[in-house]
Formats: structure tokens, C-alpha cells, sequence
């Protein structure tokens, strides 16, 4: 518990202390490059050992076959031992044959490993395991899966049976007659049509007579597990205040993605959030993994320019391939050259970002030289406070990082751009927003604006756009193009920035006064008349001011609502699209739309003016309907009726 977690800090602490102090003495005054310390820090970690009495002599370990690595264990049960998990399934063999294997084997090409090669690991695997107790071992199967359909024992169970001819398999429980295995499933459809008010009298007392014979063969624990089952009504799950405070702590300390999460799914925010369940990690550059290193990169890409004197319009092409070589270097010390190159897939996936990155610099480069903003922040951080009306008590901060922010000056108006790095293909819709699936951008504009309006007094901050940069190398269709000179202009705009932005004539030209009818920097496309044509990514600034005042109410619903215990399992559904695609925690969740109760969230699909509209229409009702408010209003009619 807590004392055996101290004496390990305790020691840990005088050990770290020790390395540190036979670093100074090593090296003295001597200066090292940041890779160069991380390595010897990372060799000296290595060496650092621990020692704590156990607490308990005594302890049970639940693992899997293949990834588990048992000590020598007195007592060890396998569960499952039937042939869909062992051997399982076959289908591993992929797209090339095995003569196809050989030849590229042969030339070096790392390949995923074979059916065989599958199959002999496992084989290892268990022999590896099962050869670990050292008193008894145990091997289960099961005859039925959840449907009562028949499952057969793995080829192991017969291997052992060879092995040892005098054991016996032995069934476990009561016998049962025959009969009896066509129980659960008749229990279940009378079940089911009891509470749905199909059966007849006559058959309500078979029911009972059935029920009394399943309670004799299965137990009193399986009659309530199929009655619980058949009266369980989904989608209502929730926990008590006091417990939602209990878990997510007195102050609530959230994130844009967090209140997304919630958006999405309540549920999915409470496994998350709540319970705090986590994937398990793969030592892997996966896709996550690629956004925060191109992050990293641009961040301390910006960085540099300001240190060496230059800005996004200025700085040379042959300044931005020094500096991400460096900060891709940085990046192979921080993640480990063990990680980065173990395999070629991985080696591969650090190449490409460097190429995805050179690609992006050179682009917003052109996208700031195309306009008149300058960058004002990078990272910028900030910080808002939620609280309780009338009581003023605090009950969320809302936190987070701005990836840039820009700003251009006109007389005493300051315009403001906040940008966004996405490494996927994220789109800006306002019937999102009116959701809130997409508060990311509005919040980050309300926020820069807010700070600027503090550092510019007597001037007049202006909402200019909201956008998300996708970093990508994308591929471009050339169909309808005459020749390849066309080529720089279609990878331009398939590079566009991605959002919404002030449509008025003065903006579009601060973001781009290089462009006569549609512009390669902004989704924006002219009229004859000068006004934004059918698909351009605009509207007026007070729509945008509308935008923002709505996701300051909806952060502040989205907030409440995780105070207030709701955890239903209710994903949302907006077209094509639905909460449950990507969830991770499908695995460990209840919801079914076969049971009664579980539904999702329909959103509807609306066209930017209807959103708009609907989110107007809120905010108007929300003044008299949010309880707070409404409990605001009536003290000061009370005081009102109280004066002479």
C-alpha cells in the first residue's frame, strides 16, 4: 500500500541523487548536447534497482497465454482451451503466397510473420507456460458459447489426454438429465416475451414451472442473472453527485477534447475519465504518436525563427532544412533509436514525417506571405474559469494549448487567427459545433480574443477565421489537368486551411491579396460581384461572435452535466457518422441496441444557416430556463416587489 510505495520513493530518491552526483564528478564543468545527457541518464536509469520486502507472501496473477510471463507458479488454471483459441483463427496468411515470402525474405524485406510462423509460436508459447507450476495444473473448456451453440476442445486437450492416458475430463457441477440443456434458451424467449406482455395466462405458469426446474439444475445465482437481464432497461445509467465529484475531484479540471469526449458519449468519458481505463501500449509509432511529434516539431520550429531573427514570410528554405533535421534528431533521442528503428515499418513512418514536414513548412510559409498577419503566439496557453450562479462557486477550469495564433493590426482594430495542426482530415461543421462533437476552434478563437482584448485596450479585437491546418504530404488527382505544371497550384489548394473565416472584403483580403476568383490559402471563392460564392467556408462576423458565445454555454452544459453524475450510454449519430466507430471501449460496454432502453443520439444534419439559427434560438431560451439563471431573475423580482 502507501508505506511499501514510500520506501521505494525513499530509496529511489537517494539513488537519483547518487546518479547525479557521479555525473558531476565524471564530467565536471564539461558541456553535453541534450542526446548526448539523455543517453547517459537513460544507461544510468537502467542500473538503478529497488529493493522492497514483499508485502504479502501469497498472490494470484491473471494474464493471457501469449503475453503473460508467469514465475514458477504452484498452481496454474487455463481457461478456454477450446479450438477457437487454440490454435484460433487461421486467417493470418495475407496477401502473398508463400513462394512470394521467400523471395522477398531473401532479398532482405521484412515481412509480418507467417501462418506457420504463428503457429509454432504459440506451440512455444504454451509449452512456455504450461510447464510453469510446480503442484498442480488445470485445463477448462467449455462444451456451449453464450448463444447455447456447441463449442469442440482444442487439438491440446486430446495432446494432453496421449500424454497422461489415465486423466479423465470431469465435468464441472451438478449432472443434469438432457432435457435440461434446452432450459436456458426456452427461459430466455418466455423471458423476453414476458415483459413484453406477449404471453397468455396458461403460459406465464409454465414459465414458473420452467423457472423452478432452471433454479434446480443452474443455480439461484443464473435465475436472477436471466431475470435481472430481461427486465434491464439500458441508457439510463448515472451516479450520484457526491460520487461524480468523488471521482473527477471538487473542481473539474477540463480540456476542449475531454468536453468532446463527453459530447460524443457519456459513457465512453466516464470509462475514461471516470474509472480511468486505458488501451494498452504499443511499442509502435501509431497515428497519435505522428501528431504529437509533428506538434513538437512546429512548436519548436517557431521557436527557432524568432531566436535566429526571422518570421513565418521570411526564414530561407535552407534555415527550415537545418532546423527539422534538428528537431527530427531530437525527437529520435526523445522516443529512443531502440523505438524509433526497431522495425522497418517504423523507420519508414520517422522519413515520411520528416517529409510531411518540410512539405508544411514550405506551405504556411506561402499562406502568410499570401496575407498581412503576423504570428502572435505560439502554444499559447490559457485558462478559464466555470462557476456556479448565483453562488459563484467553482466548479470547472477549462485549460489548454492554442498551436498558433495570429494577428493583423488596421488602425484600431485587431483581427485574430487561431490555427489548429491536425494530422488527420478533420473538417469544421457548425451543426457540430451546435452539438458539441467540434468546440475546439470557436473556444480557441474566444480565448485568443480575450487575451488580446487584455494586452490592446481601446482597440477593437475582430474575429477573423478559425482553421485547422492539416499536416500531411497529400496526393493529388491530376485528371483535367492539361500538363504537369499545373501540379504546384492543385497540391496548394488540396493544402488549404480548413475551418471558417470572417467574410467580409476586408478580411479576405488581410488573409490573401493574392487571389482574383478562389484562393490557394483559404477556402474562399469570389462572385462576379465580389461576394463568397457557393462553397466558401464563411460568414459574417457576428455570426462568428454567435459561435463563440455558444460554445462558452455549451462547455458550460457539458460541464454540468459531468457534475451532475450522467454516464448513460447514449453515443451520438450525425449522418454517417456515430460515436461508437472509433470508441475504444467497446469491449467493456453495455450498450445494445437489442435491449430495451439503449438508443443513440440522433443529430440532425443541418446546413450552416440552420445551425446558426438553432443556436440563437438556445441562447435566447437559455436565459430563462438555465436553472441558475432563472433562480437569479427571481431574487431580484423579489427584491424589486420589496422596495416602497
Amino acid at each position: 500500500g502507501d508505506a511499501v510505495r514510500a520506501r521505494e520513493y525513499r530509496q529511489a530518491y537517494g539513488k537519483l541523487m547518487g546518479l547525479f552526483d557521479q555525473m558531476a564528478a565524471l564530467m565536471g564543468e564539461e558541456q553535453l548536447a541534450f542526446g548526448e545527457t539523455a543517453r547517459i541518464l537513460r544507461a544510468g536509469f537502467e542500473e538503478l534497482k529497488v529493493g522492497v520486502i514483499p508485502a504479502r507472501l501469497d498472490q494470484v496473477l491473471v494474464g493471457d497465454l501469449e503475453r503473460t510471463r508467469l514465475p514458477q507458479v504452484k498452481v496454474l488454471f487455463v481457461l478456454g482451451v477450446n479450438d477457437v483459441n487454440i490454435p484460433g483463427s487461421a486467417s493470418h496468411g495475407g496477401m502473398l503466397s508463400d513462394l512470394e515470402r521467400e523471395f522477398l525474405l531473401n532479398r532482405g524485406v521484412e515481412l509480418a510473420p507467417s501462418r506457420r510462423q504463428l503457429q509454432f509460436r504459440q506451440r512455444f508459447y504454451l509449452y512456455q507456460q504450461l510447464t510453469s507450476p510446480g503442484e498442480e495444473l488445470y485445463l477448462f473448456y467449455s462444451l456451449l458459447d453464450n448463444e447455447q451453440k456447441e463449442l469442440r476442445p482444442s487439438y491440446f486437450i486430446h495432446t494432453v489426454q496421449k500424454l497422461f492416458p489415465t486423466l479423465a475430463v470431469k465435468p464441472l457441477g451438478e449432472e443434469r438429465p438432457e432435457h435440461a440443456s434446452e432450459l436456458p434458451q426456452r427461459v430466455a424467449v418466455l423471458l423476453q416475451q414476458y415483459v413484453q406482455g406477449l404471453l397468455a395466462e396458461s403460459e406465464t405458469d409454465q414459465l414458473l414451472e420452467l423457472l423452478t426446474l432452471f433454479q434446480k439444475y443452474y443455480g439461484d445465482g443464473s435465475v436472477a442473472s436471466y431475470i435481472e437481464r430481461a427486465f434491464w432497461q439500458g441508457g439510463k445509467e448515472r451516479i450520484a453527485p457526491g460520487t461524480a465529484r468523488d471521482l473527477y475531484g471538487s473542481v473539474l479540471y477540463g480540456s476542449i477534447s475531454r468536453l468532446e469526449n463527453y459530447a460524443a458519449c457519456p459513457y465512453a468519458h466516464f470509462l475514461k475519465y471516470g474509472l480511468r481505463l486505458r488501451e494498452p501500449r504499443e511499442y509502435r509509432l501509431e497515428s497519435v504518436d505522428m501528431g504529437n511529434i509533428f506538434h513538437d516539431v512546429l512548436a519548436g520550429f517557431g521557436r527557432d525563427l524568432g531566436e535566429a531573427g526571422y518570421d513565418w514570410q521570411s526564414f530561407p528554405a535552407d534555415f527550415a532544412e537545418e532546423k527539422l533535421n534538428d528537431r527530427l534528431e531530437d525527437i529520435r533521442t526523445l522516443y529512443g533509436d531502440e523505438l524509433i528503428l526497431d522495425t522497418a515499418r517504423n523507420g519508414y513512418a520517422l522519413q515520411r514525417a520528416g517529409r510531411i514536414l518540410r512539405r508544411t513548412v514550405e506551405v504556411l510559409q506561402k499562406h502568410m506571405q499570401a496575407g498581412n498577419f503576423k504570428t502572435y503566439g505560439l502554444e499559447l496557453p490559457f485558462s478559464v474559469d466555470c462557476q456556479w450562479n448565483p453562488s459563484r462557486e467553482l466548479f470547472m477550469r477549462l485549460e489548454g494549448r492554442i498551436d498558433r495564433v495570429d494577428v493583423a493590426m488596421q488602425d484600431q482594430d485587431v483581427y485574430v487567427k487561431v490555427i489548429d495542426y491536425k494530422s488527420g482530415n478533420e473538417q469544421f461543421s457548425v451543426d457540430s459545433l451546435y452539438a458539441g462533437l467540434q468546440l475546439q476552434l470557436t473556444v480557441y478563437l474566444d480565448m485568443a480574443s480575450r487575451q488580446l482584448a487584455e494586452q490592446n485596450p481601446g482597440k477593437k479585437v475582430r474575429p477573423a477565421a478559425m482553421f485547422y491546418y492539416r499536416v500531411a504530404d497529400p496526393v493529388v488527382d491530376m485528371e483535367g489537368a492539361e500538363n504537369l505544371d499545373e501540379l504546384p497550384e492543385l497540391r496548394l489548394k488540396e493544402q488549404r486551411s480548413r475551418g471558417i473565416l470572417n467574410a467580409s472584403p476586408e478580411v479576405v483580403e488581410l488573409l490573401d491579396h493574392t487571389f482574383e476568383k478562389q484562393s490557394t490559402v483559404i477556402p474562399f471563392t469570389r462572385n462576379k460581384d465580389g461576394q463568397a460564392a457557393r462553397g466558401s467556408k464563411a460568414c459574417t462576423e457576428e455570426e462568428l461572435l454567435l459561435m463563440e458565445q455558444y460554445s462558452e454555454y455549451k462547455v458550460d452544459e457539458l460541464g454540468r452535466q459531468i457534475r451532475q453524475g450522467h454516464i448513460e450510454a447514449s453515443p451520438y449519430q450525425q449522418g454517417t457518422e456515430e460515436g461508437c466507430t472509433w470508441c475504444p471501449y467497446k469491449g467493456c460496454c453495455s450498450y445494445d441496441e437489442k435491449l430495451p432502453g439503449y438508443r443513440k443520439r440522433r443529430i440532425p444534419v443541418m446546413d450552416q444557416e440552420e445551425a446558426l439559427a438553432k443556436m440563437q434560438e438556445t441562447l435566447n431560451r437559455e436565459v430563462w430556463e438555465n436553472p441558475d439563471q432563472k433562480e437569479a431573475a427571481e431574487i431580484m423580482q423579489e427584491s424589486l416587489r420589496e422596495e416602497p
